[in-house]
């Protein structure tokens, strides 16, 4: 025989399981509780246009390496100041490999933005900082441009 006592307990909590069924039924999570976060969109950039490679300019022959070993092809290398901003470095032994874009001057400071294909950046962008001081010129490429074999170097102003 069943105790009374558990077959009483028994059906006390079988009803109170019914009970607290009835009155929460599982629902579907609202918008309120779980509100879709909202994001805008970045404002589209257009791509930044560059100066023409024509006019005067000054040519910057590779004079040596700063802090650490550059490759043969730097050694041969070339930089052209056009005084509309552009500018051109160029690689003569790399089959001729040019890359061009603009620079910035603040005083003797310069930034560079160079000009790949399809890129979009932002106006305070730039690949590399140097220095122009009389007839001589450095550039310090930054990690992206290191990484892709890019080599910091002083110029010196050719005749």
């Amino acid at each position: 025989m069943v105790n009374p006592f558990l077959r009483h307990g028994g059906i006390v909590v079988l009803l109170v399981c019914v009970v607290a069924c009835e009155k929460f039924t599982p629902t579907f999570p609202s918008e309120i509780l779980h509100p879709t976060p909202s994001f805008s969109p970045a404002p589209p950039r257009t791509p930044i246009a560059f100066p023409p490679l024509s006019g005067p300019s000054r040519t910057f022959v590779y004079d040596h390496e700063l802090g650490y070993p550059v490759s043969a092809y730097t050694k041969q290398s070339r930089v052209v100041l056009f005084d509309d901003g552009a500018f051109e470095l160029e690689y003569p032994t790399l089959a001729g490999s040019r890359y061009s874009g603009e620079y910035r001057a603040t005083g003797g400071a310069l930034t560079f933005l160079f000009e790949f294909q399809n890129r979009v950046v932002s106006e305070d962008s730039s690949d590399a900082t140097g220095t122009l001081q009389a007839n001589s010129l450095t550039i310090e490429f930054d990690a992206s441009m290191q990484a892709s074999d890019f080599d910091d170097a002083a110029y010196v102003l050719s005749q």
